[in-house]
């Protein structure tokens, strides 16, 4: 018994000097593939329209006979910081870490908060799903390379290109909204890490 005892001491001692080289090695989130593989097969909208979100979606439920409902757990939160840091946080997680996030931040260096809803409707008895983004909260925007839209509607299906274009024909019918345009994900590929849920 006390071989066996000895030879777990052992044992035990020599994986542990070696556990602290193992547990340094880390994964690096690859987050260019998870946009693009995210992004696959959909098609971009965007839509000018000036009125609330809850508004925009009850209009297009009504019109185009969809259900989009809010996800609180994938709303998107952005906090800048009087300094101009900005951090970007979704469903609690936080999306863009910077180096130098672990030091606390100063009492006087307060922060404001923005928060960008998200929408979700379901096709039933399929995979497809429409994603609608709230762009614009106060007097920040969460896509910078289309500051000139409220809304962006990811459609994602088995043929995203021709249903995006059957949305859109259906969408600039409406009086209330002043743009809607389709968006190459290429032009806007910078800030469509923000979009990720």
């Amino acid at each position: 018994m006390a071989k066996l005892r000895q030879y777990f001491t052992r044992t035990f001692e020599k994986t542990h000097f070696y556990l602290p080289f193992v547990a340094m090695a880390s994964n690096v989130l690859d987050v260019g593939e998870m946009r693009d593989s995210f992004f696959a097969d959909s098609a971009l909208i965007g839509v000018s329209a000036a009125m609330p979100a809850y508004r925009f979606c009850w209009l297009v439920n009504k019109i185009l006979d969809m259900c989009f409902e809010n996800v609180p757990e994938n709303l998107i939160e952005m906090n800048e910081t009087r300094s101009g840091k900005e951090t970007l946080r979704q469903g609690g997680r936080q999306l863009q870490v910077s180096m130098f996030d672990a030091a606390p931040e100063p009492e006087s260096d307060k922060t404001d908060k923005y928060y960008f809803s998200t929408f979700l409707h379901k096709v039933p008895h399929s995979s497809h799903s429409h994603l609608l983004y709230q762009l614009k909260s106060g007097k920040k925007t969460l896509l910078p390379e289309a500051k000139h839209l409220d809304y962006l509607w990811l459609v994602q299906t088995a043929e995203p290109e021709h249903d995006a274009h059957i949305i859109m024909e259906r969408l600039r019918a409406i009086p209330t909204f002043q743009l809607v345009q389709a968006i190459d994900s290429d032009l806007v590929k910078k800030s469509l890490a923000n979009l990720l849920i």
